[in-house]
């Protein structure tokens, strides 16, 4: 059997869009569809502005080692940002005699007009992103050399006031007295080594109210810390964001700390998800407001905070149970790795848990799920999937049950695909017809006009149905898999997962395991293959964990 490499690639973590687990999940149907065997590889929170990625890496010497035949992508991009980059890597498979896949565009290089296709392609995303790009960096800079608030909400700290500048209207930051002083605090207390949940705690414990009356989440707290707005434009400031990689405006000389600092193209707002952009990218430059924290201090936070997330002993290092895996049940977020208080003794590490990001980001009352010690979900998942490992026919004899429904459920599909599909012809032969009626003089040209636009419209109606129908269709044949890869994967992680590392561990668990949905002291671990639909999976209590259970459409199956 063939044996896919997926990959896929996200430059910053959301729960919007085209997630890691969505391109994969895109990426497992169509391998199962053509009966290929896959391994996974994904790289989160990496840039596609070059190939240096690490489960990108491994996938190659993977693939010089001859133990890929196929390689699936999500979409063009995740590969890279760069067409040569692109162009070498499909080189160097066809070279290999390695197929090259990608979902969204529906290029196959091993057709020649496929591999032409996707070159061209490629060429012109390219050519469309650096157009872009070079306009809007040109707009920034600027906007960048006037040093002008660009609009929107004020940070904390700031308020807006009208005024004129150069004989121009224009919105300043100005000092809010009370919450300027606010700010010191926080990046005091930073600098001194308080963890973003203590300065939380502090500022709730003295209900100090965020903007808008907003909560002080974690995130909310990091975001100030990060926030070049406070910092002066002083030359410490300038030394600091010269060794970041930033476009700096001005020289070190302008930099005499009399205003404040000024960010451009730092984020990105699209509809469902927020981030910040690559340092690379941002425009950093005098403003025309006063700054709050010095340069000296900013960056020693800055630096302070990097550090602290770059030590051993991290909470996201802890757990294999990788982002977008494991699922809170009762808001169906994210569950992220956080540190306790407890400290164990034997390791002197602190104890961790996982958290719903709800939780992590609204605050604790924000969402009603329980917290779970990584180490008890984790041995739980691992216990459960060996015994798993140790029954595999009835995996397979379930799997198999599946398939046989979703045969039917297929069959029904494709005669109503067939009937829209002649009642989209009918409506097409009846539009060309009023159209060669429009070069008739004597007829009315409204009326006819007005026919084709209700055709169009029942056309279009018709259209939206056909596109339901194959995206219900997609489901079940991510649904049909084949049982034998299934129940292979998981006799495989019974072997390996017993001296694996942490990493390797969280591999393993990626290519078994779909979900693992965590709901206030309930587990339920689904199994890859099942779909959207997830008919199938193995439930588990925490205190009770010994009894399996295996659900599939309403039937319950004890081992």
């Amino acid at each position: 059997m063939e044996l896919a490499a997926i990959y896929a690639r996200k430059s910053v973590f959301t729960d919007k869009g085209e997630s890691i687990q969505n391109q994969i999940d895109r990426c497992s149907a169509f391998a199962a569809m053509r009966g290929w065997e896959i391994k996974v590889y994904s790289d989160e929170d990496y840039s596609g502005k070059d190939m240096n990625r690490p489960q990108f890496q491994e996938m190659l010497r993977a693939i010089n080692r001859g133990e890929i035949q196929n390689v699936i992508f999500y979409r063009l991009d995740r590969v890279s940002r760069r067409v040569i980059d692109i162009i070498n890597f499909i080189e160097d498979l066809n070279k290999k005699g390695i197929g090259f896949v990608s979902i969204s565009e529906n290029f196959d290089t091993t057709t020649p007009m496929g591999r032409a296709m996707l070159l061209i392609t490629a060429v012109f995303a390219q050519l469309e992103r650096e157009t872009i790009s070079e306009r809007v960096k040109d707009n920034m800079l600027d906007l960048a050399k006037k040093g002008k608030w660009n609009g929107g909400r004020p940070p904390f700290g700031y308020l807006v006031e009208k005024t004129k500048v150069d004989g121009k209207n224009t919105t300043l930051l100005v000092k809010d007295p009370e919450r300027s002083k606010i700010v010191e605090h926080i990046f005091t207390w930073a600098k001194d080594g308080e963890s973003l949940r203590t300065i939380s705690e502090k500022l709730i414990s003295n209900r100090v109210s965020g903007i808008h009356n907003g909560k002080w989440g974690l995130s909310t707290v990091a975001r100030l810390l990060h926030n070049p707005v406070f910092c002066s434009a002083d030359q410490d400031a300038y030394d600091y964001f010269s060794t970041l990689g930033v476009n700096l405006v001005g020289s070190r000389e302008e930099w005499d700390g009399s205003k404040g600092v000024m960010c451009y193209n730092k984020s990105s707002h699209k509809v469902g998800e927020s981030y910040w952009k690559e340092k690379e990218d941002w425009i950093i430059s005098i403003g025309i407001h006063e700054g709050i924290i010095p340069g000296k201090l900013f960056a020693e936070v800055s630096k302070g905070l990097v550090d602290r997330r770059l030590e051993g002993n991290l909470p996201s290092q802890k757990g294999i149970l990788s982002a977008g895996i494991l699922k809170c049940g009762c808001c169906g977020k994210n569950m992220n790795v956080v540190s306790g208080s407890k400290v164990i003794r034997q390791s002197n590490e602190r104890v961790t848990y996982y958290r719903c990001r709800t939780k992590v980001v609204k605050g604790m009352k924000s969402c009603e799920n329980t917290n779970i010690r990584t180490e008890i979900i984790d041995n739980i998942v691992v216990e459960k999937l060996i015994e798993i490992a140790n029954n595999p026919e009835i995996v397979k004899a379930q799997i198999n049950e599946l398939k046989d429904k979703a045969k039917v459920s297929s069959v029904e599909m494709e005669k109503q695909k067939q009937q829209i599909n002649k009642e989209i012809i009918k409506l097409n032969d009846r539009i060309s017809a009023l159209i060669d009626l429009l070069t008739d003089n004597d007829l009315p040209k409204s009326n006819i006009k007005q026919k084709i636009s209700k055709h169009q419209t029942e056309l279009d109606a018709l259209q939206q149905e056909l596109n339901k129908i194959n995206d219900q269709l997609f489901v079940i044949n991510n649904v049909s898999i084949n049982a034998d890869i299934v129940t292979e994967s998981i006799i495989t992680f019974a072997k390996d997962i017993e001296n694996a590392t942490v990493e390797e561990k969280r591999k393993l668990i990626n290519k078994v395991v779909e979900s693992v949905v965590w709901t206030k002291g309930k587990i339920d671990i689904n199994i890859w293959g099942t779909g959207k639909a997830k008919e199938l999976y193995f439930s588990a209590d925490s205190n009770r964990h010994r009894d399996l259970h295996c659900k599939i459409d309403g039937k319950y199956y004890i081992n």
